[in-house]
């Protein structure tokens, strides 16, 4: 049975996590904040940059979903980095970090096109059937990357809500998978402090639709889930169409950690962590990362890559050269090739 509601407690956390991140006025998100990011081919635009691109593939998660993801090559045979797209965005935006990695046989890289986003099918923004079913799918894909490249050490890693994303898998029975987390500017949970109001104007809540959904959902009440709940800059689809416009009250729920919870078991100090962003991103508190850090990863690496903003990070020749380096440092061992684990236990 598919666990598509949420507990009376879980909406409680909710309903104050929303509160306080719409409780100022909405900000104005710019055409700015993209432009720096496609100008500096992180986005992989159509032309030269296109030609660029590994061609994408499908991989058949557990419940026969085509998730779209390229595979970036190099001669290296001990390493493998996967990384995930941040909210309404899509693979192909971390592909100079990718590219960077790969022609340097610093790692064999892969990029994912979550559910409903990118090249992988589905209504944009609304392919999500129940709120566990992206961490599901990228434990699936780190099963099938550890069977693939049997020998290698896995390396997660997330930009944004895919932070949130690779943060939920940390706290997952796939934990045991994963060499080393990377977090590019990323989503911690909801209600936590690093957040700022409606993420600088990234996203527009329908509020009172999301909260009449969560209280329908606690009350077992699941049929009106696909909703729209989530609405995003229409300056980013003004820069490429690939941008999501909306976002369903389920893939709300799913892209991301969840809660913001103080009392979580922290990564484990032999797992590798490093922490990127910038002193201008948009969307979150920056100087508040080493304070949540003390819970979420104690001893992560956090470093600021100067005056630059939540996107064009990931084009950043520091960030490149920060996340070289840091792999470079580390003597990461494979962990392993799982059983299968089902979804449920995510």
């Amino acid at each position: 049975m598919r666990d598509t509601q949420l507990s009376w407690r879980t909406l409680y956390g909710y309903a104050r996590a929303v509160s306080a991140f719409s409780k100022s006025v909405l900000p104005d998100l710019t055409r700015s904040s993209f432009e720096r990011l496609a100008s500096a081919g992180g986005a992989a635009t159509p032309g030269a940059m296109q030609a660029a691109l590994p061609p994408h593939e499908a991989f058949a998660t557990s419940d026969n979903y085509p998730l779209a993801y390229r595979h970036y090559e190099s001669r290296s045979t001990h390493r493998v980095v996967i990384l995930v797209h941040g909210a309404g965005c899509f693979g192909d935006q971390l592909h100079v970090l990718a590219q960077h990695l790969s022609q340097r046989d610093i790692a064999d890289v892969y990029t994912l096109d979550m559910r409903g986003h990118g090249l992988s099918p589905g209504r944009p923004g609304h392919a999500v059937d129940e709120p566990r079913q992206m961490i599901s799918d990228v434990a699936d894909f780190i099963t099938f990357a550890a069977r693939r490249h049997r020998g290698s050490s896995i390396v997660l890693g997330g930009h944004s809500a895919g932070g949130g994303l690779v943060l939920a898998i940390s706290r997952s029975p796939l934990h045991r998978l994963v060499t080393g987390y990377l977090f590019l500017a990323p989503f911690l949970g909801l209600g936590s402090p690093v957040n700022r109001p409606y993420f600088g104007g990234w996203v527009r809540l329908r509020g009172v639709r999301l909260r009449l959904l969560s209280l329908l959902s606690a009350l077992g009440i699941t049929r009106f889930n696909g909703s729209t709940v989530v609405e995003f800059a229409p300056a980013a689809r003004a820069i490429d169409k690939r941008y999501i416009q909306s976002w369903s009250f389920n893939t709300t729920l799913a892209f991301g950690p969840g809660l913001w919870v103080e009392k979580k078991p922290p990564i484990g100090p032999d797992v590798p962590v490093l922490v990127l962003s910038g002193d201008n991103d948009e969307c979150f508190h920056v100087s508040l990362y080493p304070a949540a850090f003390k819970i979420v990863a104690p001893h992560a690496e956090i470093c600021s890559m100067g005056a630059i903003g939540h996107w064009d990070l990931l084009a950043d020749p520091a960030m490149l050269g920060a996340v070289e380096r840091w792999l470079g440092r580390q003597d990461m061992k494979p962990m392993g090739v799982p059983q299968v684990v089902k979804a449920s236990t995510y």
